[in-house]
């Protein structure tokens, strides 16, 4: 092959790797791009009209590396708001591994920086229910830390309007006294006011 040929493969495990440094080190934006990157370039099957171990254990590789990426771009998405993504990446993990615990915590992420901890609640005991049922164990440590976390966690309370308190005697400042007359304004002419004339009073 040429020396300046490009692999898709090779290209989405560099990225895939990078991706997973940028989020370890906190930056997020940069981290989403390449594992999404990554994603894009693992769609298509891999020889898909060929059979054999080579062509099976090639195809594990590459979906376990899909399966990282999606983790990751979950992740990134989850902790730069972008909910959207975040829950889409992490679906499609849970959809393409089932029993795959690190996919159900970004599940689980994604839905509680939504701000919808009921649904990351619901998808813990799904993954609960799929393993004992399919499997016969249950979630891992480092699952049931992340959901005890959750239930620790208290559900957000919606934004309430203030009310303001008036004191009735600072208020009272500000009410009129009907019994005073309203001075009326003036008529200004070049002799002066004709309204208010020197030595009246200012109501007359």
């Amino acid at each position: 092959m040429p020396q300046d040929a490009a692999v898709d493969v090779e290209v989405a495990e560099t990225a895939v790797s990078e991706a997973a440094e940028a989020y370890a080190e906190g930056a997020f934006a940069v981290a989403q791009q390449l594992a999404a990157g990554a994603v894009s370039n693992l769609r298509g099957s891999f020889l898909p009209s060929h059979e054999g171990e080579w062509v099976d254990a090639v195809r594990e590789q590459l979906e376990e590396l899909r399966l990282k990426a999606l983790e990751t771009a979950s992740l990134s998405s989850s902790a730069l708001g972008d909910e959207h993504h975040a829950l889409r990446y992490a679906e499609e993990a849970v959809r393409r591994a089932p029993f795959r615990e690190s996919a159900y915590r970004c599940r689980m992420a994604a839905h509680t920086r939504a701000g919808n901890r009921a649904e990351a609640l619901r998808s813990y005991q799904q993954l609960r229910e799929v393993l004992a049922e399919e499997l016969g164990i249950d979630p891992a440590p480092e699952t049931e830390a992340a959901y005890l976390e959750l239930l620790r966690t208290p559900e957000p309370r919606p934004a309430s309007r203030a009310v303001t308190c008036l004191d009735p005697v600072l208020m009272g400042v500000f009410e009129m006294d009907h019994r005073v007359p309203v001075p009326r304004p003036c008529s200004l002419t070049e002799h002066g006011c004709v309204t208010h004339r020197v030595g009246s009073s200012p109501a007359a």
